[in-house]
């Protein structure tokens, strides 16, 4: 698992880079798909929001997901 301190918000030639390194495109990630791309559960990916740890959600409506891309980095552990 990634290191725990606060989470940098990644440059574009960070997300750009990661997203090369997959081969995929920028989208959107909801809940479901946030835990199996990170393998943390929600309470525990809540608590580590507290401090700042993960990447910032996004609120779409009533809804939240994240960036792709700040997901990858911050599975990688990028810098």
């Amino acid at each position: 698992m990634p290191c725990l301190s606060p989470f940098p918000v990644p440059t574009d030639e960070q997300r750009i880079n990661i997203l090369k390194t997959y081969g995929i495109t920028e989208r959107l990630i909801r809940e479901k798909e946030r835990c199996q791309i990170t393998s943390v559960n929600r309470t525990t990916w809540w608590e580590m929001e507290q401090r700042n740890e993960v990447p910032a959600k996004r609120h779409l409506g009533k809804n939240i997901a994240w960036r792709l891309s700040d997901l990858l980095i911050w599975v990688n552990g990028v810098s």
